[in-house]
C-alpha cells in the first residue's frame, strides 16, 4: 500500500469512526480490523468506541476485555468498564483476565481496598509471573515497598525477566536503600544471562557509586566496554584507574586490550617506563606513519636522559622533532616542547623562539607558551620584552607554578 493509499485509508477510518448511527452498514470483520488498527496506533478512544459497538452486536468476552483495556489506556469511562467487568466477574468468578483488568481500573479510580481484594482473589487462583507483577504495581501505588519487592521477587523466581530485576533494583536503590542486596541480585542476573542490556550495567554503576565501591565501578565499565567498545566507557575506565592511582593496573588493561595507543603511551610516560614508551612509539610510528609519534619519541628521549645537556641526546631529539615537523606534525604542544628545549639548553635560542611563536599562533593565551617565549627573550637579553610578556600572565598563576615563578624572578633582575 502506497503512502497515499495509507493516508486515504486512515482518513476514511477517522471520518467514519464516529458514525455509529449507520454502523450497521459496516461489517463485524471490518470493525475488528479498525479496532486492531486503532490499538496499534494507540488511538484508544477510537478503539474503545469500536469495541463498544462490537460488544453490543456479539457478547464475546474478548470484545468486553478489549473495550475495558481501551478504557483503561484512554482514561475514559472507567466507572462503566468497572461495572461491566464486575457484572461479568459475578458470573465468571474464576476468570483471571477480568480480574487482571479490574485491578488497574480500581487503582485508576483510587479504590485501593477493591484493588487489593480483587488482587487477593486473583492470586488465589493464579500465581503467574504477570500476576505478581500486577500485585507489585498495586503495592507500589500504596507505597508498600516491602510487599512490592516480595511480589516482584516471586515474579522473578518464575521468570528471570530483565525488566523485573531492574524494577527490584530500582526500588532497593531509591526507596529501601538495600544497595548491597541490589548489587548481588544484578550481578547474579548478569552472570546467569547470555545477554544483558546496558541498563543492567548502568544500574550496577549507580549502585557501586552509592556504596563508594570504585572497584565495582571499574569492573562494570570494563564489562560494558567488552560489549560495546565506546570511547566514553574507555574514559570512565581510565578515570577509575587514576582515581585508584593504579597505573600499573591501567597499563595491564591497555596492554591486553590495546584500545588506545595514545593512552597507553601516556601511561608509560607517567610511570617513567621510558624504554617501553620509546619502543612503543617506534612500533606505532612504523605501523601508522603518523609523525606525531616521532615527536613523542623526541620527548621521551629528553625525559629519559640522565644528562639533559648531553650533546648526543640533544642531537637525537632535534632529529626526531625535525623529521616529525617535516612530515606534517602540527601541534602547539610539540612546538612549545621543542622550542623550549632549544632555548633552555642554549642550543639554538632563535630557532626555539620561532617554534614558540608557532605554538602561540595556535594557543595565544597559553600561560606556559608565553613563559617559554619570555624565557627565550631573556636568553638573548631582551629583558623588557620578556618582562612585558610575563606581566600578561595572571599573577596567581605565576605564584602557583614553581617554574613560572623562578623565570619571572630571573627576568625581573634582568637588565
Amino acid at each position: 500500500m502506497s503512502r497515499y493509499s495509507i493516508g486515504r485509508f486512515v482518513a476514511g477510518l477517522l471520518l467514519s469512526s464516529n458514525l455509529f448511527a449507520s454502523s450497521a452498514e459496516i461489517s463485524t470483520d471490518e470493525l475488528i480490523i479498525r479496532g486492531i488498527f486503532y490499538d496499534n496506533h494507540q488511538m484508544y478512544n477510537y478503539s474503545k468506541a469500536i469495541y463498544d459497538e462490537l460488544y453490543s452486536r456479539v457478547k464475546l468476552d474478548n470484545f468486553l476485555f478489549k473495550k475495558a483495556n481501551a478504557s483503561l489506556l484512554s482514561g475514559n469511562d472507567i466507572a462503566t468498564s468497572i461495572l461491566e467487568l464486575e457484572e461479568y466477574e459475578s458470573k465468571h468468578p474464576k476468570n483471571v483476565v477480568a480480574k487482571r483488568l479490574l485491578v488497574p481500573l480500581y487503582l485508576f479510580k483510587g479504590d485501593m481496598p477493591q484493588a487489593k481484594k480483587t488482587l487477593a482473589n486473583l492470586l488465589d487462583i493464579s500465581k503467574s509471573s504477570r500476576d505478581y507483577d500486577l500485585a507489585s504495581t498495586a503495592y507500589l501505588y500504596e507505597g508498600d515497598y516491602k510487599k512490592a519487592l516480595d511480589a516482584l521477587s516471586k515474579s522473578y523466581e518464575l521468570k528471570h525477566k530483565e525488566d523485573t530485576v531492574l524494577q527490584i533494583a530500582s526500588i532497593m536503590l531509591n526507596y529501601t536503600h538495600e544497595y548491597k542486596q541490589a548489587i548481588q541480585l544484578l550481578e547474579m542476573h548478569r552472570r546467569m544471562s547470555v545477554v544483558s542490556s546496558k541498563e543492567i550495567f548502568k544500574m550496577l554503576i549507580e549502585l557501586y557509586v552509592k556504596t563508594n565501591d570504585i572497584d565495582g565501578v571499574l569492573q562494570t565499565y570494563k564489562a560494558l566496554y567488552q560489549i560495546e567498545p565506546k570511547d566514553i566507557y574507555l574514559a570512565k575506565i581510565v578515570n577509575a584507574y587514576v582515581y585508584k592511582a593504579d597505573f600499573n593496573g591501567a597499563i595491564e588493561f591497555f596492554e591486553t586490550n590495546k584500545p588506545d595507543d595514545k593512552i597507553l603511551f601516556d601511561l608509560y610516560q607517567h610511570e617513567k617506563m621510558y624504554k617501553k614508551a620509546l619502543d612503543f612509539a617506534t612500533k606505532v610510528y612504523k605501523r601508522t606513519k603518523n609523525p606525531s609519534w616521532l615527536a613523542k619519541k623526541a620527548i621521551i628521549t629528553y625525559e629519559s636522559a640522565k644528562d639533559k645537556k648531553d650533546p648526543q641526546m640533544i642531537k637525537k631529539l632535534i632529529s626526531y622533532f625535525d623529521r616529525a615537523i617535516k612530515e606534517g606534525a602540527d601541534d602547539s604542544s610539540y612546538f612549545n616542547y621543542y622550542g623550549y628545549t632549544l632555548i633552555d639548553s642554549n642550543v639554538d635560542v632563535q630557532k626555539g623562539i620561532d617554534y614558540i611563536k608557532k605554538a602561540l599562533a595556535q594557543q595565544p593565551n597559553n600561560a606556559y607558551y608565553i613563559d617559554s617565549l619570555a624565557w627565550g627573550y631573556y636568553k638573548i637579553n631582551q629583558c623588557q620584552e620578556a618582562y612585558k610578556l610575563m606581566k600578561d600572565i595572571p599573577a596567581k598563576e605565576i605564584e602557583e607554578t614553581i617554574e613560572l615563578k623562578e623565570h619571572f624572578e630571573a627576568i625581573k633582575k634582568c637588565k
